[in-house]
């Protein structure tokens, strides 16, 4: 098994496969990727955890990004609504 990567991603949520898939996709190097969710039996890019997730506030621009490299239209629920800002706070 293969145990030295360029890049780990950690979660295969909607955020962790944009992440991998843009890595991948806008890298001019050649880089090895591993994705990683602590629920692997679940499709990429599926929320593995209804009501917890990091994905709610990813762009429309990167949905269809992901749709277009993995094949895989979202609809509902992983798509619930249209999110027009995002506030964040740091401690």
């Amino acid at each position: 098994m293969k145990t030295d990567y360029d890049v780990i991603v950690a979660g295969g949520g909607l955020t962790g496969t944009v992440a991998a898939q843009s890595i991948s996709y806008y890298s001019n190097q050649n880089l090895s990727i591993l994705s990683i969710d602590r629920n692997p039996e679940m499709f990429p890019g599926r929320k593995s955890n209804p009501g917890w997730t990091c994905g709610d506030a990813c762009s429309k621009e990167a949905v269809d990004f992901m749709t277009e490299r993995i094949k895989v239209p979202w609809t509902s629920p992983e798509i619930e609504h249209d999110v027009k800002g995002v506030m964040a706070f740091s401690p």
